[in-house]
């Protein structure tokens, strides 16, 4: 009685009652909405949600609903960002969780898409560790692009990835090609300088050789928010970005099915 699509809402209670009997793996996708250049769309929890959805697929797993905002904090400037504090998202993510808990539910893998979230859902897996004996996953998809990846795909230019321009527009170009438009970009305003600091990236200095935190905002080092290269990606670009998530996703799903997600005592 499985969906096909395996997301959990297009299915009645009567088939996630079933599949619940099996304990499947579960995966929360969550994003943000934020800056993304002046030429991405602002949406990007929906590479997350594609990405479950497509893992799901491929896996056998089944997804909730996205969670499309985050903690963007450093973005708020910047019109379309929708930010929540952290406890908002907390509150959210740990309902979401102890509701499938309840229903027997003890595998849940966080396709986490936005970095400001990576902190928050450690304290809620933590938190239910503690009080469920439960042991909760979590995967940023963008993470799975690694250094070597990108010199491959980017070769000489990689130097030039950053926010709004790289990694995030490839997939966009990819999965939602009609939505990038690179007309809106204008000439590279990029700040490498905060009054006395070498920045390095949102909040970040070098020290001494090491990365040290300013807390400045996006706007303070670019006014039209974009950080990397916006013309560097392609669409066989996100491609290629967007199927290494899914098999990373798939990998983490498999090892979950055949783990004991208990905690140890």
């Amino acid at each position: 009685m499985a969906n096909e699509r395996n997301e959990l809402q297009h299915m009645t209670w009567k088939e996630i009652d079933q599949v619940f009997q099996n304990d499947p793996v579960i995966i929360i996708p969550l994003g943000s909405m934020e800056v993304q250049g002046p030429h991405a769309p602002t949406g990007d929890y929906l590479v997350a949600e594609e990405a479950a959805a497509e893992a799901c697929k491929r896996s056998g797993a089944y997804c909730l609903p996205v969670v499309p905002f985050g903690n963007s904090e450093y973005f708020r400037s910047f019109s379309g960002t929708v930010s929540v504090r952290p406890d908002t998202l907390y509150n959210w993510v740990m309902d979401m969780c102890t509701s499938l808990i309840e229903h027997g539910i003890t595998k849940i893998l966080f396709l986490n898409g936005h970095a400001g979230n990576d902190s928050i859902l450690e304290n809620v897996a933590r938190d239910i560790r503690r009080e469920k004996n439960l042991v909760l996953c979590r995967l940023n998809i963008w993470r799975t692009a690694t250094p070597q990846l990108k010199k491959e795909l980017y070769g000489d230019k990689a130097g030039s990835i950053g926010h709004g321009g790289g990694i995030v527009d490839a997939v966009d170009r990819y999965l939602f090609p009609h939505d990038v438009k690179e007309e809106l970009v204008g000439p590279s305003d990029i700040v490498k300088k905060w009054e006395n600091f070498e920045a390095t990236g949102i909040g970040k200095v070098n020290i001494c050789g090491i990365e040290g935190y300013v807390y400045t905002n996006f706007e303070d080092l670019s006014v039209q928010g974009c950080l990397g290269d916006p013309y560097v990606s392609t669409s066989e670009t996100g491609r290629i970005l967007f199927e290494r998530m899914v098999e990373c996703c798939c990998n983490f799903v498999e090892k979950m099915k055949l783990s004991d997600m208990h905690a140890v005592k």
